[in-house]
């Protein structure tokens, strides 16, 4: 039996317990997952920066090494860059062992543009700062 989901590799099942096949192209990263998000967009690694405002040096990290780890902060403006729903957000986080709190307030306030389809990075990191919370993208200027 093979299955294959958002951010599952393709898996078989063996004695009821899920196999992956072997090959980092298949395994569940965030980063082939932001991969294959961006060709199915029509993304370039420079749009999805822009979109952010991401530098570059973040980028090359994140798409030189499969299994490299991104902060939370990092992996939710990635969900905002690509325009995700929350429910497609979730599962994009989830590749990187994380989820989108109910509690905490930063966490509350990027659910809220994802699931309203709000992707304006100015507008995000307006409402941001006036909770007093961090902006997203590494090129914002304090």
């Amino acid at each position: 039996y093979v299955a294959e989901t958002v951010c599952s590799p393709r898996v078989v099942v063996v004695n009821g317990d899920p196999v992956y096949l072997e090959g980092s192209s298949n395994m569940p990263t965030f980063t082939n997952e932001v991969k294959r998000l961006m060709r199915k967009r029509g993304l370039t690694g420079t749009d999805l920066c822009k979109r952010i405002l991401m530098d570059r040096r973040l980028w090359s990290k994140l798409t030189a090494d499969v299994e490299y780890q991104p902060s939370k902060e990092t992996a939710v403006a990635i969900c905002i860059a690509l325009r995700l729903t929350v429910e497609q957000a979730d599962e994009l986080l989830q590749c990187a062992d994380y989820t989108l709190s109910e509690t905490r307030k930063q966490d509350v306030v990027m659910r809220y543009f994802l699931e309203n389809g709000i992707y304006d990075v100015d507008v995000i990191n307006d409402m941001l700062y006036r909770f007093g919370l961090r902006c997203i993208g590494t090129k914002v200027r304090e």
